[in-house]
Formats: C-alpha cells, structure tokens, sequence
C-alpha cells in the first residue's frame, strides 16, 4: 500500500515537471520568434510583405512561422534576403533544422522522354 502511495506520488511529480518543461520551452520559442521579428522588421525597415502579401492582408508575422511556400509568396525581397542568412524561428528550427530559405532554380521541370525497349514509342520516367 505503501509503494504504491509513493509511485502515485512520483508520477504526480512527473507528470508536473513535463507541464513545467513544455510551458517553458513555449516561453523560450515565442520569445525566439519575437526576437526574430524585432531583428527581421529592423533589417528590412518594416519593408516585410511584398505587393500580393500587402494586398491580401497577410501578417508579417505568420511569415517567420508559416510554411516556406507562403513565406516565398509573400515575403519581400528584403525579407528573404535577411533569412538567406538567418534561420526562420519555425517549429523545425526548434528541433535543429536548417531553416534559412534559399534562392530555388525557377525553371520548370522538364519531363524525360525515353524509347521503350520494344522500340515502337517514347515513353515517360
């Protein structure tokens, strides 16, 4: 009866050092992410949303934390230039991740063309 007082008295303990870590690792995570905007909004001037980004009414904000294709969208030119050096505060930089974005070839996808064993047609890989 006893061991098992103790055990629930350790897992209760447990249990609130988990909720205490993960509360604070959020307060770590949102103050990276406001550091970086503070950083980020400096760098360009407030220059943050290109055109399209300003004409939608995107936040600057879901820019540094969103996925890398709206970021791409809408983020001015000033702004990608500063996280081509910078690591953007996003969830996979939490967990070590190389979160700079990159300039990416434009060019489209050429599709390969092959002849078919048999010799009769192309055929596509």
């Amino acid at each position: 009866m006893l061991h098992e007082k103790e055990r629930r008295d350790s897992e209760a303990e447990g249990r609130k050092n988990r909720e205490h870590a993960k509360f604070c690792r959020q307060l770590e995570q949102g103050e990276a992410v406001e550091n970086a905007y503070v950083h980020a909004e400096a760098a360009t001037r407030g220059n943050m949303l290109n055109a399209k980004g300003r004409a939608r009414g995107i936040n600057p904000r879901t820019l540094l934390t969103g996925r890398e294709s709206e970021f791409r969208r809408y983020a001015s030119d000033e702004l990608a230039e500063y996280f081509a050096t910078h690591h953007r505060p996003t969830a996979a930089s939490f967990r070590g991740a190389d979160t700079r974005v990159h300039p990416k070839a434009t060019e489209p996808r050429r599709r390969q063309w092959y002849h078919h064993p048999s010799g009769r047609r192309l055929v596509r890989r």
